[in-house]
């Protein structure tokens, strides 16, 4: 941006003032906050609000940043895109340029910034449009490679495979000693996923493979289907899984069974990244190292990755020259050699920066791979892992064979979207965005509704389980469960019953710097509650609990109420109260809960609370 100056930065106006970008699509409500005073950073998971959005803040002491969390698919952005709240910053992992393409228009092209110059070639090429434009940039990969117990594999005087001859040939050998040569969670799309690009990396990185990669990404409409390109790979898919000992009763396969098959010595290879392997290493004294995928048809081999996270930039950031370079700054702590470690949160770390190292510690048996940069990142439209799911499913169960996987797939792919049937109405439109007493009514509406349908006194959560406003209209099944984050374990709702002085107690730990949560360091970061008011004092270094107030009276300290939680919490009540009772889990995610109550039951969202003072 500093080379290219002023004359960028007109363009960049010109372009957004001609395209209408910014506000796109929709009123904007009330309370939105996406001006120029502070930058709306969305992040994929919750689990980058503590250590990098700290260093988000370290770098950037002067830049406003309010972080929420997003979920993993692009359709939360042509949400918020429609109703005119697309957030200054997006990213998300599950990504491909079909599901993107129409954010395209409302996305800040930064093929002419000199950022993208920082980029390896075979890492942009799949973030190049054809026509030369790049809205999205991936952030570190993460290595999804084969991980062989060694120890078990020399008990049998099997040597460890360098081609997929020898691969095939160790797997045949450890059937022949009772051992299980491969295991994996393969009721899961995602592993599935990764099998069905793993096992024919030949084909998806031939020039064949490459083409119709770049045709599927680009098309308008139908994607046009190679069929045999797509025969080769369902050839190679099924080989695979024969070879590897694969069968009926592997397609259902959950985690925990795969977990307890690996760690007992009862299968000798499974899958899984650089945080998968240090957990293994945690509770097996084997020696474990990682295999690359084998090419079935040459000696090549490769690492199959998928970045950490994909991030793009709304093009109204570029109307004013202060908030361009306040995102660059925050777009440069993501590309950072350290934001990068971060981000990918374990060892092996692999950069797509030219001037960034790749962390290859823990990778043990991919050095020539790492040093080629025989580096693959992952298809994935948000079609392809239900594709993946049924067709790899159907291969292990025997319901489907090699060409029959193919069309399964291919009708899948290919299938047009269809329209959504309205599953609600919402008559008010309540603001995600801070209101002028401190608090987020979109939050209060769907905590409140949950907390009266549960029969809870009180309710308190964190903020960014919250990820979108609820608008006035009709809603979908999809964008209801949207308004909420989803996709993760630990989002779970639970119940504890704890007396006002115990409430009061947990709070006050909360907006501590304790270790267990992050950091509550702005107004933005600030807790959700309902059926009790939150008196807080800034300090200047941070908030302060002064009284929680339970109907307009302070809440009474010998008084039992049953208060409904998030199950993030449940490191921070065993830190806060060690004899007492764990939150009971309710085995159901507040998306969940929020989609049922309004779907299902019916149910209108609640009036928002006055939950919070900030004095």
């Amino acid at each position: 941006m500093k080379k290219t100056g002023v004359i960028m930065l007109c363009i960049a106006m010109i372009i957004a003032t001609l395209s209408g970008c910014g506000a796109a699509g929709g009123q904007e409500t009330e309370n939105n906050q996406n001006d120029n005073n502070h930058l709306t950073v969305y992040l994929w998971d919750s689990s980058l609000m503590g250590e990098f959005a700290a260093y988000v803040k370290e770098q950037c002491p002067d830049v406003e940043v309010e972080f929420l969390s997003g979920n993993n698919n692009v359709f939360l952005y042509d949400y918020l895109e429609k109703n005119g709240e697309l957030p200054d910053i997006i990213t998300t992992r599950r990504f491909s340029a079909m599901d993107a393409k129409n954010l395209c228009s409302y996305l800040l092209d930064l093929s002419s910034y000199d950022i993208v110059s920082e980029f390896y070639p075979y890492a942009l090429q799949y973030y190049t449009e054809s026509s030369g434009d790049v809205h999205w940039l991936p952030v570190c990969g993460i290595p999804e490679t084969m991980i062989v117990n060694k120890t078990l594999l020399d008990k049998y005087d099997i040597a460890i495979p360098e081609s997929y001859a020898e691969f095939a040939d160790a797997c045949a050998k450890l059937q022949e000693n009772g051992i299980k040569p491969f295991v994996r969670d393969w009721e899961a799309d995602y592993s599935d996923h990764s099998l069905l690009q793993g096992a024919a990396l030949d084909q998806f990185t031939s020039l064949e493979g490459m083409r119709w990669r770049s045709q599927a990404d680009s098309a308008d409409g139908n994607i046009t289907f190679d069929k045999e390109l797509w025969t080769n790979i369902f050839r190679e898919v099924s080989t695979y899984a024969k070879d590897t000992g694969l069968g009926p009763e592997d397609s259902q396969r959950s985690y925990d069974s795969a977990y307890e098959a690996y760690v007992s010595g009862k299968a000798a290879i499974t899958c899984g990244t650089p945080g998968n392997m240090v957990e293994y290493k945690s509770v097996m004294d084997d020696e474990l190292v990682r295999l690359p995928y084998f090419s079935q048809t040459s000696d090549e081999s490769w690492i199959y990755t998928y970045p950490s996270l994909n991030i793009a930039l709304n093009c109204s950031v570029a109307d004013d020259e202060d908030k361009m370079d306040d995102a660059m700054k925050v777009l440069k702590c993501f590309l950072s050699e350290k934001g990068q470690k971060i981000i990918a949160a374990g060892q092996g770390m692999i950069s797509y920066n030219v001037d960034v190292p790749s962390d290859l510690s823990g990778m043990t048996g991919l050095e020539e791979e790492a040093e080629k940069n025989a580096f693959y990142i992952r298809y994935a439209s948000n079609a392809s892992f239900s594709a993946s799911l049924e067709t790899v499913s159907g291969l292990l169960t025997g319901e489907l064979n090699e060409q029959q996987a193919m069309e399964k797939f291919e009708s899948i792919l290919t299938a047009p979207a269809g329209e959504e049937e309205t599953a609600a109405e919402f008559e008010n439109t309540y603001s995600l965005a801070l209101n002028d007493k401190g608090g987020r009514d979109a939050a209060s509406s769907v905590l409140t509704t949950i907390r009266t349908a549960y029969g809870a006194d009180l309710a308190f959560t964190n903020y960014y389980n919250y990820t979108a406003s609820l608008y006035a209209g009709g809603h979908t099944k999809r964008e209801i469960s949207m308004m909420v984050k989803n996709g993760n374990t630990t989002v779970h709702l639970a119940m504890a019953e704890l007396t006002g002085r115990d409430v009061k107690a947990l709070v006050e730990a909360y907006l501590k710097d304790t270790g267990t949560l992050f950091h509550v360091t702005n107004k933005y970061e600030l807790p959700v509650a309902s059926g009790m008011k939150l008196i807080v004092t800034d300090t200047g270094k941070g908030y302060k609990l002064k009284d929680i107030e339970v109907g307009g009276e302070s809440i009474e300290d010998d008084t039992v109420y049953k208060i409904l939680v998030s199950g993030e919490f449940d490191s921070l009540f065993a830190d806060v109260f060690p004899n007492l009772k764990a939150p009971e889990r309710l085995n159901i995610h507040i998306s969940d809960a929020w989609s049922d109550l309004i779907v299902e039951e019916g149910k209108k969202p609640a009036q928002p609370e006055d939950y919070i003072r900030i004095e």
